[in-house]
């Protein structure tokens, strides 16, 4: 490895490919063992495939009219699933989280699946830089914090207002309820998929959801 990485790799299969994640156990033991040196840091979450991950992957798969030789950015990626699936379809790919280890296996994904029309970057939605745009933005399962909403609802607009449709799925939390009402304006398209017992809901947003499909 190019740099420190603090978990062991393994190739988990899915949607037909070879993806390499961390082994969960030996995430969780470190998680443990920082937690009892005192060491306060959030659970790595990234570190796994999400049900939000899939949905928003299978979506693309069966929609690829979103993504087609278009520009898309995924914000807040961890392992970007959905990223690398659009990469099938899409002009170009940006997939961005603001955690530096994700990142980097991002990168190690990538290369080792010799895609060509997708990076991996650093960037938090916190901080987003004023030239970024894209066609499709692609948003899976961070409307988790209710913290973040206000923030979180910006960047949604900013995007919406310059013409970006918005891909976005979530479970079904009831913390969240909220947060989905704020973006009812804009939701053309939505659908509820049961993936392993988790509710999950995918919207498809834009800017006039009455001009949908015309």
């Amino acid at each position: 490895m190019s740099r420190f990485f603090p978990y062991t790799l393994s190739g988990q299969k899915v949607l037909g490919l070879n993806l390499l994640v961390p082994e969960p156990e030996e995430v969780r033991t470190l998680y443990e063992e920082d937690q009892a040196a005192g060491l306060l840091s959030p659970f790595p979450f990234w570190t796994r495939v999400w049900p939000s991950a899939m949905t928003l992957s299978l979506f693309i798969e069966s929609h690829p009219q979103y993504i087609e030789r278009r520009k898309i950015l995924e914000l807040g990626a961890g392992l970007a699933l959905p990223s690398i699936i659009a990469s099938r379809y899409a002009a170009v790919v940006l997939a961005t989280d603001y955690i530096e280890d994700a990142v980097w296996l991002m990168n190690q994904n990538i290369e080792a699946l010799k895609l060509h029309n997708i990076t991996a970057k650093m960037m938090d939605w916190h901080n987003l830089p004023e030239n970024i745009n894209a066609d499709t933005v692609l948003l899976s399962d961070i409307n988790y914090s209710p913290d973040a909403f206000g923030a979180l609802h910006k960047v949604i607009e900013r995007f919406l207002e310059n013409g970006s449709v918005i891909i976005l799925t979530t479970p079904g939390r009831i913390v969240a309820n909220a947060f989905i009402e704020l973006l009812m304006p804009y939701i053309a398209y939505r659908e509820w998929t049961d993936v392993d017992g988790t509710e999950i809901l995918l919207a498809v947003l834009i800017k006039n959801p009455g001009d949908h499909g015309k």
